[in-house]
């Protein structure tokens, strides 16, 4: 893989960037999401090294020469997965608490409101390293948002968090030295304060 990447200057003005994050998280997503289509456009337009890069990439994905809507459509999905991740990001101070060893502690939220959003599941994934080039992995299906209707997220989510606590003290305990939160993981929780 290629570290050309690194080299490359970033093309977005700090100011835009913070303005379209403050405007995205005043306005909500689906406005922002709407600013996102003239930004797309001016840089698919202003940048020709990028639109190369682009345009090389799906003409090998499609198998044929992409037109202008389609190099529209990826500049735009990156803008988009970017801007997805400003709300994940901003989960980070959002926790709800749940008892994990008997102590409450933080957790958060953001893969379960993904979930929502999106309609598909939380599946949990364990590897618990057993020793010399052992793990041991584990799936669970941990939430199911079909059928979760708007006035019952929160308590949905709330069902969540409660069973993905268990089911990590549950790994916890099966596997103590896997634990690698090397902090108080519990000093973040409103009962520790």
């Amino acid at each position: 893989m290629s570290q050309a990447w690194l080299g490359q200057p970033e093309r977005g003005s700090i100011i835009a960037i913070r303005m379209l994050v403050g405007a995205a998280l005043l306005l909500g997503r689906r406005v922002a999401r709407l600013i996102l289509y003239p930004v797309c456009l001016y840089f698919l337009v202003s940048d020709p090294k990028t639109r190369a890069a682009s345009r090389k990439y799906q003409s090998k994905v499609l198998g044929r020469a992409p037109r202008f809507v389609d190099l529209f459509r990826h500049f735009l999905a990156f803008a988009t997965v970017g801007l997805d991740r400003v709300y994940l990001l901003k989960d980070r101070v959002e926790l709800f608490e749940s008892k994990i060893f008997g102590e409450d502690a933080g957790f958060p939220t953001a893969s379960f409101r993904l979930a929502l959003m999106l309609k598909r599941p939380v599946v949990l994934m364990v590897g618990l390293y057993r020793g010399g080039s052992r793990y041991e992995m584990h799936f669970e299906k941990l939430f199911e948002p079909h059928g979760v209707e708007r006035a019952n997220r929160a308590h949905a989510i709330e069902q969540a968090v409660r069973l993905y606590a268990q089911r990590l003290e549950h790994y916890c305990r099966q596997a103590p030295y896997n634990w690698f939160n090397f902090y108080d993981f519990w000093s973040g929780s409103r009962a520790s304060k």
